[in-house]
């Protein structure tokens, strides 16, 4: 059965906070955050989180298709407000998704948003649903002055994957699973420890990507002048670009990050772009 995205949308906050605000207060015990004050990130307000940024995606998304056709519900995220309460259903009754829906909360991971895709697809590809829900979204802490609290962003996307009416057709996968450490965030923390830059530059993103990526075209049986759109939610300026000719890409068809307007939204991130 061919399945894929028959719908998307997202919710990005109308809150930007300056970069080169950030860094005019805390240049002072940091001066290389001047380095990066550059553009804006998008800043949820005091009453956004990332379930409410979640529904408000899931909402607009919907709206074409409607609630009455979704059998399955993904919600991904590392930030939802509530650990032993499942904040998928909290979402699905604010959209007024029908009670017997699926609901399911994918988290853990950066992984989460494309996870809950991929789990989305397959679960209609197999023929357990008709139709699902995939909405990621997250709302991050960072410490005061941190290079952290200038790259994140707070925002959340959304899909419908269907059998029907689909405008990107699922063609296949492939996943390259490895521990590689470049920050974790602890039970009980409030805010992610990260390593030093060049250790995920480097041994992290110039290493496992291009292997996976390779490994992935040759699995699925495409050639990369085949291509038409290159997704890679990198927070390192120019690596994308890089990664795209190394792999036989053309530039043109690197999609913009959104770093430079509203920052990195982790798991909603390659699902924004």
């Amino acid at each position: 059965m061919d399945v894929g995205i028959s719908s998307y949308d997202g919710y990005i906050p109308k809150l930007r906070l300056s970069r080169a605000a950030i860094a005019d207060a805390n240049s002072w015990m940091n001066p290389a955050l001047r380095a990066q004050s550059k553009g804006t990130r998008a800043m949820a307000s005091w009453d956004e989180d990332s379930l409410t940024m979640a529904v408000e995606a899931g909402r607009r998304v919907i709206q074409g298709p409607g609630a009455d056709i979704i059998d399955g519900f993904y919600l991904a995220s590392t930030t939802l407000p509530y650990e032993d309460r499942l904040n998928a259903g909290i979402a699905a009754g604010a959209i007024s998704l029908k009670a017997e829906v699926q609901a399911f909360d994918i988290g853990g991971s950066q992984r989460a948003g494309t996870s809950a895709l991929l789990n989305a697809l397959a679960a209609t590809q197999a023929g357990m649903q008709k139709s699902a829900l995939v909405v990621a979204s997250e709302k991050r802490r960072a410490p005061s002055g941190s290079p952290q609290e200038m790259q994140y962003g707070d925002a959340a996307a959304a899909c419908v994957v269907s059998a029907e009416n689909v405008v990107a057709r699922f063609i296949g996968s492939h996943t390259s699973n490895v521990d590689f450490v470049d920050h974790f965030r602890g039970r009980g923390a409030d805010f992610d420890y990260y390593w030093e830059d060049r250790w995920i530059r480097d041994e992290g993103w110039k290493k496992i990507v291009p292997k996976t990526i390779e490994e992935a075209l040759a699995r699925n049986g495409i050639q990369a002048e085949k291509v038409s759109r290159f997704i890679m939610p990198c927070p390192f300026r120019g690596l994308a670009e890089k990664t795209a000719k190394g792999m036989g890409f053309m530039r043109a068809i690197v999609q913009e990050s959104l770093n430079a307007q509203i920052g990195d939204a982790d798991v909603a991130q390659p699902l924004l772009m």
